[in-house]
């Protein structure tokens, strides 16, 4: 996995509100065989065995069976923690054989399909590719989405093996007085192909020209949609839709690029708690956003940067080719696969382009209103 807790122990006293530890106060009955040192509270321990002692690294012994097949060994952790200690649910894009040694833990997995119903951090957030629903005080009033969703929970006990496959969301939580596991990953094909199309150096780098300090906002802003386009022509070409009623390819492309723009506002930014994070940033995103405004307010004429809104369209086009042209050879992307990459990468290139992460969700409102009003 490519998610990691801090590498030590953890002692979380009760009330203290960190996300790695779960109520207790379903758990706090005693236990004969709790080898907790207090009910109270909380310990946890991470390290990749590459980091153990040797007589626990042969303890746990060949793990070649548990790795991908015709896929590169990427990493093994081992997990201990006691009663109530859990991660955040969360995705990750590896292959991942997820072995208890001891204890047990319950886990609750969500099909990648359920992406847009469990509300990810932002790509930009550093708690980017979790999802921001407390599993234990479900908020339907912040995430109304969220019992559209289809998980699937069991528990996972002494000798038993789970395969997380890449993009599966997975919560965990030590349901018994302990719990030690060792998790095997592999590198996927969705790994290899996220590092060759979006986050290639060379591509970042002419990207990088459209952020310039001397071009407009706007002009940046015209530029970046125009990347953006690109994609959802690809995609329309490659479905080879055919819409009813007349409606020509532009309108079905301009609508495809609207409605991505709502899910991605929606589904990650509208319910960010700003202020729980970080005192007053909720006044900072306000400001951003009246700055934006007043900045796409301005008389300037796409015209006098037609050369700028058509790199946008060409760097745009060359990514989508690249991605083309790998995928006749390798794996392609599944439709949802697509849809989380796409997002994460827009939003990279949002931040880049124009000069913030606070930018992101005033383009992506000024997106879909213009559209909706566009298209109709």
């Amino acid at each position: 996995s490519d998610f990691f807790f801090p590498p030590h122990i953890l002692k979380q006293e009760e009330g203290e509100g960190s996300e790695s530890s779960a109520s207790s106060q379903k758990d706090s009955e005693s236990d004969n065989n709790d080898i907790s040192p207090s009910n109270s509270s909380y310990y946890y321990f991470f390290s990749p065995m590459a980091a153990m002692p040797e007589t626990i690294q042969r303890d746990v012994g060949d793990k070649s069976s548990f790795v991908a097949r015709f896929r590169p060994h990427m990493e093994t952790n081992l997990w201990m923690a006691t009663r109530g200690v859990g991660s955040p649910l969360h995705y990750d894009v590896t292959h991942n054989m997820y072995a208890q040694i001891s204890g047990s833990k319950r886990f609750r997995l969500f099909p990648p399909h359920d992406y847009s119903n469990l509300y990810l951090y932002p790509r930009v957030h550093p708690s980017t590719r979790m999802s921001q629903v407390d599993m234990d005080a479900i908020r339907t009033d912040l995430f109304p989405h969220f019992p559209n969703t289809t998980p699937i929970e069991f528990t996972l006990e002494k000798g038993d093996v789970l395969y997380i496959p890449p993009y599966w969301f997975h919560q965990t939580e030590v349901s018994g007085s302990h719990s030690i596991s060792v998790s095997v990953c592999s590198e996927s094909p969705q790994v290899e192909l996220r590092e060759r199309v979006f986050l290639d150096q060379k591509q970042q780098k002419q990207l990088a020209s459209l952020a310039s300090a001397q071009l407009p906002l706007r002009a940046r802003a015209l530029a970046l949609e125009a990347y953006m386009r690109a994609f959802f022509k690809f995609e329309y070409s490659r479905e080879r839709v055919t819409r009813k009623g007349g409606g020509s390819s532009e309108d079905e492309i301009a609508n495809r690029l609207r409605r991505f723009c709502s899910l991605l506002l929606e589904s990650r930014f509208e319910a960010l708690p700003f202020d729980a994070a970080v005192k007053g940033l909720s006044r900072l995103i306000d400001d951003a956003e009246a700055f934006f405004r007043r900045e796409m307010a301005k008389d300037i004429s796409p015209e006098g940067h037609s050369d700028v809104i058509e790199q946008g369209r060409h760097e745009g086009e060359k990514l989508v080719a690249k991605y083309n042209f790998l995928t006749g050879s390798m794996y392609r992307y599944t439709k949802t696969e697509w849809e989380i990459e796409l997002m994460n990468h827009f939003e990279d290139v949002a931040s880049m382009v124009l000069g913030s992460p606070l930018m992101i969700a005033p383009f992506l409102g000024h997106i879909t209103t213009r559209l909706r009003r566009q298209v109709g």
